[in-house]
């Protein structure tokens, strides 16, 4: 005696895709976004310092911006910070992203304590990589 019954066909496995696009629609809007902001904090009006030794910038993904602007306001990627809570918010970037570089944006007529203050805050907060960004001099200028 037999319970099973021969006409019934084997039903494959299904793949929900519905919800697989739904999350790749989010990754995609939230890399579009961060990408946004990444690029914004680079239009800060400041006038770099000319140097002979300038290379080459960093990749924008893997770096953090600080900018230390002529009237010394400090910036962090597009948000006004003050010296006291610089060093809470680049480790927690740091939590996240241990790799990231640390570029100090600083404009000329800036303070030299204060970029030198902000250089010391990325040193205590455990950045292994801080770069200064500069222009490339130009040739036979002085």
């Amino acid at each position: 005696m037999s319970f099973v019954a021969e006409s019934r066909e084997r039903t494959r496995p299904v793949l929900p895709l519905a919800g697989m696009v739904d999350v790749l629609f989010l990754l995609l809007i939230f890399f579009m976004t961060a990408s946004a902001f990444r690029e914004s904090e680079l239009e800060l009006p400041v006038s770099l310092t000319p140097g002979e030794s300038a290379t080459s910038p960093v990749d924008a993904a893997s770096q953090v911006v600080v900018t230390v602007t002529s009237d010394n306001r400090v910036f962090f990627g597009e948000r006004e910070t003050d010296l006291d809570e610089l060093r809470g918010l680049i480790e927690e970037v740091l939590a996240v992203s241990p790799r990231e570089v640390l570029v100090v944006r600083a404009d000329v007529d800036s303070r030299t304590g204060v970029v030198g203050k902000v250089f010391d805050l990325a040193e205590l907060a455990g950045v292994t990589d801080t770069r200064f960004a500069m222009i490339r001099a130009a040739e036979g200028a002085e």
